[in-house]
């Protein structure tokens, strides 16, 4: 189990046009991918701006996840709110996981050839109850995989559309990245809720990786407030 918040950087090399120009050359002369897989607690190259936005947003999102999970009560993963057919939190711990497996889904459709070790994620427990150790086990290796189908990215791939079971001609790749990602905060959100009503203290330093360098820790305990 990892310790602590993931140390991901994420940079750009040279500029994106260089990068990207660099990247074709090597392809075109079969010299390997664009950009190598970088696993989550390595630098990694983007070769584009909006392509290393989204995956920095998304890392925030994990490494928000990753310490809500370390603050799941021990004892209480039976524990469900008053509301009809709502997760227990086991359940929702394993549903969380499988929101980043829909993120290595959908990558994996946008570069199949060469992303076949993608599909070794499926043998991973998702959508079933689990322990917070269990999770957090596993949220790396998910992690490590949008990672890896990232590295293949540039912001032009972003409007290609990619078939999915829901629409056989194709979405646009950002439409598909987007509803995971919506898919994966609302659910983290839901963590922290479940938090608040089994009475731990929580609050938006917890919930959000805020701008400007501003650091994610924990509230202070008694200053939780409002998300």
């Amino acid at each position: 189990m990892r310790e602590g918040p993931p140390a991901t950087a994420v940079r750009r090399a040279k500029s994106a046009s260089e990068v990207a120009r660099s990247g074709r050359r090597r392809g075109a002369a079969g010299g390997g991918p664009l950009l190598s897989a970088a696993r989550s607690d390595t630098l990694i190259d983007v070769a584009e701006e909006s392509c290393a936005a989204f995956l920095t947003k998304v890392d925030h999102q994990v490494e928000r996840v990753e310490h809500l999970l370390s603050l799941v009560p021990a004892g209480r993963l039976d524990w469900t709110p008053p509301i009809p057919r709502a997760f227990t939190v086991s359940g929702l711990l394993g549903h969380v996981l499988d929101c980043l497996a829909g993120f290595c889904a959908v990558l994996y459709a946008a570069n199949p050839a060469r992303l076949a070790r993608l599909l070794d994620l499926r043998k991973l427990p998702a959508n079933t109850a689990l322990d917070p150790a269990a999770a957090l086990r596993h949220l790396g290796a998910y992690r490590d995989g949008i990672h890896e189908g990232f590295a293949l990215l540039g912001d032009d791939d972003l409007h290609r559309k990619v078939p999915t079971v829901f629409v056989p001609e194709g979405e646009a790749l950002l439409s598909l990245l987007l509803i995971n990602y919506e898919h994966l905060a609302s659910h983290k959100y839901q963590l922290f809720l479940y938090l608040r009503m089994m009475g731990v203290d929580v609050g938006s330093r917890d919930l959000y990786r805020f701008s400007g360098g501003a650091s994610p820790r924990a509230s202070a305990p008694g200053t939780s407030g409002g998300p």
